[in-house]
């Protein structure tokens, strides 16, 4: 994307911006080129100082940064990290002037985000959470999902800022809707690419490649995004660089975990799919890349989520795309079939759930089939699933 004139009808507006890790280094960057001037900052004086080398405006605190601007960005680690943006000592709220809107970036959970909404509102501050998916090079290809929760109007603004950073923004819903969406899509990710993972250990274990498991998987309804993207770029040729870490999948996991202890909504597969991010990102380090699931699970003697319990199982003709068995090579048609079932297991559990929070699943299968939590039951469910909305 070329965003040489995105602020051309912005008269170059100030914003400020503040979490300047890699991926909001690489939005700030990206808003940067378009012509925005940014104010930034970030808690470590080392990439303060990085900034500053490139040119930038830094700030020393949030509240420098986010004085007299008329927007001001959060890219932050958590919602623990959010808070204290805002509320903490020279965090937002001691800003003077304080933004007219605040738009947090990061990861963060819905209640938080909701709290804040209602905390900013009486001082005249609109709050818009807006998760992103596409990962860091997408941010620096501009090519980012944002799921925005919040004011109609406030996330109309967002969308337009971030037409540098974004190739797509999505309306949620109101307050907390972007951190529930994006909790639930990496949740539906997190169990495809486990799922698929645990399919390919198995297909190997009776003798087929690697690249095989995955094309009959492909072939097929138990396809994913991560079976078509991440399997064949990262995990068949084991690079393991996707570039999000095992350790920021097990939070998004806990998050929808949370979610669904708040309102009492039983999650078990979810619940148990947390447990094995933690102890995979525990055993691998919190810097592991995602995709490093497949090579625990090839290391760990667990139980499984997939129980390929008939291996020689014959299925309906033309149930699926089958690879022929070879000598001493089993059908892999009832291991696939497993995993379509659980994929929809999983899926059915995790929509429940977004359905419980309040989430439309009209707008919440439009951002999931864009992303990484995307498979072949939550396209067709978009197919069936009648508008539930009155607003943009």
């Amino acid at each position: 994307m070329d965003n040489s004139n995105v602020a051309a009808g912005h008269e170059a507006s100030q914003l400020g911006f503040c979490g300047l890790g890699r991926m909001g280094g690489a939005i700030a960057e990206r808003l940067q080129g378009a012509g925005y001037r940014l104010r930034v900052y970030d808690l470590s004086t080392e990439v303060r100082a990085a900034f500053e080398r490139a040119g930038y405006e830094v700030a020393g605190s949030v509240a420098e940064a986010a004085a007299g601007v008329d927007v001001l960005f959060l890219c932050l680690p958590n919602a623990s990290a959010v808070l204290a943006a805002v509320e903490g000592e020279g965090g937002l709220l001691q800003s003077d002037p304080a933004p007219r809107l605040c738009v947090d970036l990061t990861s963060s959970d819905p209640e938080t985000s909701r709290v804040l909404a209602a905390r900013l509102a009486p001082l005249g501050i609109s709050f818009v959470d807006a998760p992103l998916s596409g990962g860091v090079a997408g941010a620096r290809a501009g090519s980012l999902t944002v799921m925005a929760g919040g004011d109609e109007s406030a996330v109309e603004e967002v969308r337009a800022l971030a037409e540098s950073f974004a190739a797509r923004v999505f309306r949620a819903g109101p307050s907390g809707s972007g951190d529930a969406a994006k909790a639930i899509n990496n949740a539906l990710s997190a169990a495809s690419l486990t799922l698929t993972a645990e399919c390919l250990v198995l297909g190997v274990e009776r003798g087929y490649s690697a690249a095989e498991v995955v094309d009959v998987v492909n072939a097929g309804p138990a396809r994913s995004q991560n079976s078509e993207v991440k399997f064949p770029e990262q995990i068949v040729p084991r690079r393991f660089a996707a570039g999000f870490s095992m350790a920021l999948m097990a939070k998004d996991v806990a998050t929808a975990v949370r979610m669904a202890e708040r309102l009492g909504y039983d999650t078990p597969l979810t619940q148990q799919m947390h447990r094995l991010w933690s102890e995979a990102a525990e055993a691998r380090g919190p810097q592991a890349d995602f995709t490093e699931i497949a090579a625990y699970l090839e290391e760990v003697n667990r139980e499984r989520f997939l129980q390929a319990r008939h291996p020689h199982q014959a299925l309906p003709p033309d149930h699926r795309p089958q690879m022929s068995p070879t000598a001493g090579r089993p059908d892999l048609g009832a291991l696939v079939d497993e995993l379509e079932t659980s994929l929809r297991s999983f899926t059915t559990e995790l929509l429940g759930l977004a359905r419980a929070s309040g989430l439309e699943l009209e707008r919440l299968l439009a951002i999931v089939n864009t992303g990484s939590g995307r498979n072949e039951f939550t396209r067709s469910l978009a197919d069936s699933v009648l508008p539930d909305r009155t607003d943009g």
